[in-house]
């Protein structure tokens, strides 16, 4: 009876121990303590951090919570003697942690669905593995026509859900027609773009309000939110891990956000993705690529996109990748922007005409020939060499993911510090919280929005004008019945609401 009893005490306490590292594996992901501020911030170390593990990250998904880390250098002021210092630490840690999401995004996804512990790998078949952000939603299949009900997430179905590539249109800057900012490679395809949120984010859009009892991926449902609870701010959110060795398909499950609150673990993620159609002289290896089908404009030569489009299967590759992260340490988001490193450099760039010395750079043209790019802010030097080291370190694991480079991270650096609405301050700030760096653009994303310098304010003074991400995404919001219209700073830093469409029931049936 004694053994039995002993027996039993030993298996118990096994099971506890297996639980306990089961717990492990299905924590939450989280970044290191590099990464996390647990280990030393010290900004007056001379050498960059570069991590030896920065490609070999143990946890999944993406959507990681990056923890309060060298919040001691925040507020962060251009009077502080140390400032050159502090901000170049700040900004090694959020160029890490902007590879880190790359990384951890474009895991392949394995046949059973799990999530390899491997990068996307280099692959010119046609059964290349997918990276794991082709299994989010894409926005288009949220905000449906007449406000439909989107069809449930599901990790497996979701790239079946998501509808061709049709968005060939960049953000037009004010006075620009839409349909002129179109940027064309120099193969004299369009470039088309996607929009994909994260899971929690989906659960967020889709799931009725308990105080309005409606969703957000319709007007009605978005005018009855402003009216009773006003500004949206997103919680943190979280999603559940989904181990590479999982056998239960955790990645399908959608955690209960009816208590969705501010300081949850994992934030929320949007994605805007350029992508190129791949063409005889493009390799496919060196692109995160899929067979996609694109709705093809015949006419868009001509300057006009067709009203009857046929759709076409399409080799696509991706060209820019755009990351949009709500984070404890960046209220406003973080913001993270790559691209190919054959975009606008190398010996036969995508995107610009080297012999071309005297053509007009950024000029958009309505699609009827192949646009000059020009990335009017250069890369700055910690970002380049935190890319070269992590792009040695994917070229050695073969993965295609060393052809993009990290073009930059923007973050906050002062949580206190107000709006700035007038001329000059406004390009500085007019997000609030003194974004850093205070322009970011990504040349195949907002190639329009490079202005350069720019007549500006009442007497139009001559100021430098570039893109910026928290100034330009603070102007999101949600539509308002009353007002007829999207009403600015209302949707926490997101555009993606104003693609809902007004419910029609009758036409939902």
């Amino acid at each position: 009876m004694k053994l039995n009893l002993l027996k039993l005490v030993l298996l118990f306490v096994s099971v506890s121990a297996n639980a306990k590292n089961t717990n492990q594996e299905q924590t939450y992901a989280h970044f290191p303590d590099w990464l996390a501020g647990k280990s030393s911030c010290d900004y007056n170390s001379k050498t960059l951090r570069l991590p030896q593990d920065i490609t070999q990250l143990k946890y999944l998904p993406a959507d990681a919570y990056y923890q309060k880390g060298c919040e001691n250098l925040k507020p962060l002021s251009k009077t502080d003697p140390d400032y050159v210092k502090k901000i170049s630490f700040l900004q090694n840690q959020y160029d890490l942690f902007s590879w880190a999401q790359f990384v951890v995004l474009n895991r392949a996804v394995n046949s059973d669905l799990s999530i390899s512990k491997t990068n996307l790998p280099i692959c010119d078949g046609d059964n290349c593995k997918k990276p794991t952000w082709l299994h989010w939603r894409d926005t288009d299949s949220i905000f449906l026509e007449n406000g439909c009900t989107p069809e449930p997430w599901s990790f497996k179905n979701n790239p079946n859900l998501n509808p061709e590539l049709s968005a060939i249109s960049q953000v037009a800057p004010s006075g620009m027609d839409l349909k002129d900012a179109i940027l064309v490679d120099q193969a004299n395809q369009p470039v088309y773009y996607q929009k994909l949120v994260s899971p929690n984010l989906f659960e967020l859009i889709t799931t009725p309000n308990i105080l309005t009892n409606m969703p957000l991926y319709h007007l009605q449902g978005q005018s009855a939110y402003l009216n009773k609870i006003g500004k949206l701010n997103v919680a943190l959110g979280s999603y559940v891990n989904c181990p590479g060795d999982s056998s239960d398909k955790v990645c399908n499950l959608i955690p209960d956000l009816k208590n969705y609150k501010y300081g949850d673990t994992t934030g929320s993620i949007t994605l805007k993705v350029a992508w190129k159609v791949l063409s005889e002289n493009d390799d496919p290896s060196q692109f995160i690529h899929v067979e996609k089908d694109v709705v093809v404009y015949d006419n868009l030569k001509n300057g006009e996109q067709s009203k009857v489009a046929k759709v076409v299967q399409k080799k696509l590759g991706v060209v820019a990748f755009h990351i949009a992260h709500k984070t404890n340490t960046s209220p406003n988001w973080v913001f993270s922007t790559f691209s190919h490193i054959n975009s606008v450099d190398g010996q036969n760039p995508m995107f610009t005409n080297p012999h071309c010395p005297t053509c007009p750079v950024n000029v958009a043209n309505g699609g009827k020939g192949p646009t000059q790019v020009k990335r009017i802010d250069n890369i700055m030097p910690i970002t380049q060499r935190v890319n070269q080291f992590v792009q040695g370190k994917l070229a050695a694991e073969n993965s295609v993911l060393q052809y993009y480079n990290l073009i930059g991270t923007q973050f906050t650096t002062d949580n206190s510090d107000p709006v700035i609405d007038g001329y000059p301050g406004r390009l500085l700030n007019f997000a609030g919280k003194s974004p850093f760096p205070t322009f970011l653009a990504n040349e195949l994303l907002e190639t329009f929005l490079q202005p350069g310098n720019t007549p500006l304010g009442p007497d139009k003074k001559l100021f430098f004008k570039n893109s910026s991400c928290m100034n330009c995404h603070a102007s999101g919001g949600f539509y308002s019945e009353s007002e007829k219209g999207f009403k600015p700073r209302t949707t926490d830093f997101m555009f993606i609401f104003e693609d809902a469409h007004s419910f029609k029931p009758q036409a939902c049936k």
